[in-house]
């Protein structure tokens, strides 16, 4: 068997993954011992359409982000180029430098190393990440920097102590990146008949880094102001030298997993990589038990995977005694009942401190790895667009006549017009109301403005301390609230078909037929997409992605609108009885 790393990562990752993928690969012709062949049938319904044999697992979709990952593993050579003198050279994965390794049992291991150098005495790898400096150097400074590159700390104090323990665990935020170039070095070991010495590097975004360049069209990325390289780079010897008895574990339990050839039962828990980008291609089916209405991954901003490995299934599963918050609580108690909660007189009272003219807000913004404007970090969030309803009196806003919106005509640069085009439109001399729906992405776009432009932050400083969160008239703010004279910290508002989620794409429904899904774009992510695409369009494609994106973002600020009136009508009901 030809193992690479990502397919030794995922077969590792769960016992379960590699009896669903013999399943997968080999259909009605798998053999696993124990396995009937109606379980066999059975699994095989959830990976194919038995009607029309259409693959439900399959992800054919090309991953548009793709040139972006590799500008930053080419700026990540380039980067440790010059800070080691070294003479790394970027290459399609294809032509990179393969290692590989047959182990005893007759499997091969094999991998492309993002960056392979060797001299006389030593190999030098580099693993190049897109993730921000920040998460490698860890809260009490994993690493410390020297010389130009970062080195694990010599710190033995307890928080450091604890902090260093994430770098080997595999599945936690740093973990996983220094698990890939472990899997690297050991595979450069199995090559090395010289027994040279092995350097080992990854180098991420750079988090301090600041982009001085105001038209970066040729990806040109100097130091900047303070001296620093748009990529950190990490010394990891050491730390993979340590990591590798792991690594060999779990190599040693991957064998006998191929050698027992077993389906095992799914333990489901955070290696699941559920709802994630790093999710496992098999959660469609190991969570399929868990897709009925009620089910308890619904509980809120809970996943209670000891309960579920356990065989509860439904949120009246879990005994209300178990339950240690008052929402969830709440929510138990909404599906044991059949019924919608309403606290109508705390809505109410926020509702009360919404004051007119009401400008509806939201921004699209793309997230590229490496900065593209000037002022702009590493995986910064630049604002491309904003839909805007204006209710100027209560129940006068029209969602045509009233809709102004913004939305770059090409890829290049189109913040300061957004800015200008902001302040020109919220106009708060006379007081008012900025309603967004979950306020902390919108205030930290309007702080980044400011910084960006600071002859406009009195104007943005107004619009900031104008925002109302919509959200908060749903779920419940305990600041707010308390200030309003309510000191529960239950959900204003449940119903059983939010199932756990207050997205404004799940309340939606809940007061209109309106939907997302009669849309070319439907979510933020495909919002990022179409924009991503401008960079090689011509003016005539571009516009008529222009008119999708407008529509999508059109309908998030409607939403708004939509459900604070039905808010007030139950409202009203409720007082006309």
């Amino acid at each position: 068997m030809r193992i690479n790393k990502t397919l030794f990562k995922e077969i590792t990752r769960c016992k379960t993954y590699y009896g669903l993928l013999e399943i997968y690969r080999n259909k009605k012709f798998a053999f696993l011992n124990d396995f009937t062949e109606e379980e066999l049938k059975e699994k095989l319904d959830l990976m194919y359409d038995p009607k029309t044999y259409d693959d439900l697992l399959a992800n054919d979709k090309e991953f548009y982000m793709k040139e972006y990952y590799d500008d930053v593993e080419k700026e990540g050579i380039n980067v440790i180029n010059k800070l080691l003198n070294l003479s790394f050279k970027y290459k399609e994965v294809e032509k990179q430098t393969k290692l590989e390794f047959k182990d005893k049992s007759g499997h091969y291991f094999e991998t492309y190393a993002d960056g392979y150098l060797e001299d006389k005495e030593s190999i030098y790898l580099l693993e190049v990440k897109s993730c921000s400096s920040n998460t490698i150097i860890g809260k009490y400074n994993r690493f410390i920097y020297e010389d130009g590159i970062y080195k694990l700390t010599n710190k033995k104090d307890e928080k450091t102590e604890k902090d260093l323990k994430h770098l080997y665990n595999r599945f936690s935020d740093v973990g996983k990146y220094i698990y890939d170039a472990t899997f690297t070095y050991y595979l450069s070991t199995k090559n090395n008949p010289g027994n040279k010495n092995i350097k080992v590097y990854l180098a991420v975004l750079n988090s301090d880094y600041i982009l001085n360049i105001k038209n970066n069209f040729d990806n040109i990325y100097p130091k900047d102001e303070n001296g620093n390289y748009v990529m950190s780079v990490f010394d990891v010897t050491n730390v993979v030298k340590e990591n590798l008895t792991f690594l060999i574990q779990d190599m040693n339990k991957l064998i006998n997993l191929i050698q027992t050839n077993k389906y095992f039962p799914p333990i489901l828990g955070t290696h699941c990589g559920y709802k994630k980008q790093e999710s496992c291609m098999f959660t469609p089916i190991c969570y399929k038990p868990f897709e009925t209405k009620g089910s308890i991954i619904e509980y809120y901003r809970q996943m209670r995977y000891e309960d579920m490995n356990n065989g509860k299934k439904l949120l009246s599963d879990v005994t209300y005694d178990e339950l240690t918050t008052e929402k969830t609580k709440l929510q138990r108690s909404c599906f044991v009942n059949d019924e919608r909660f309403i606290n109508i007189d705390k809505i109410a009272a926020g509702i009360d401190i919404i004051k007119y003219p009401i400008y509806y807000l939201d921004f699209e913004t793309f997230q590229s790895p490496l900065p593209r404007f000037f002022g702009e970090r590493p995986n910064a969030q630049s604002l491309f667009q904003f839909s805007l309803h204006i209710e100027t009196k209560e129940g006068i806003c029209d969602i045509d006549k009233d809709h102004f919106s913004f939305l770059a005509n090409d890829y290049n640069d189109c913040r300061k017009k957004l800015c200008e085009e902001l302040i020109k439109l919220i106009d708060l001399e006379n007081g008012g109301t900025v309603i967004v729906y979950n306020q902390t992405f919108e205030k930290q776009r309007i702080k980044e403005l400011m910084e960006f432009y600071p002859e406009y932050k009195k104007k943005l400083q107004i619009i900031d301390d104008h925002i109302f969160d919509l959200m908060y008239l749903l779920v419940g703010n305990k600041k707010m609230f308390e200030n309003l004279g309510y000191d529960d910290d239950l959900f204003n508002f449940y119903d059983n078909k939010l199932r756990g989620s207050f997205s404004i794409k799940k309340v939606l429904p809940l007061f209109s037929s309106l939907s997302y899904q009669n849309l070319d774009v439907k979510n933020g992510l495909e919002a990022q997409e179409a924009y991503s695409k401008f960079r090689y369009m011509s003016t005539e494609d571009i516009e008529e992605e222009r008119q999708k994106l407008i529509e999508y973002c059109k309908l998030d600020t409607w939403s708004m609108v939509v459900i604070l009136n039905g808010l007030k009508k139950l409202i009203n009901k409720k007082n006309a009885k």
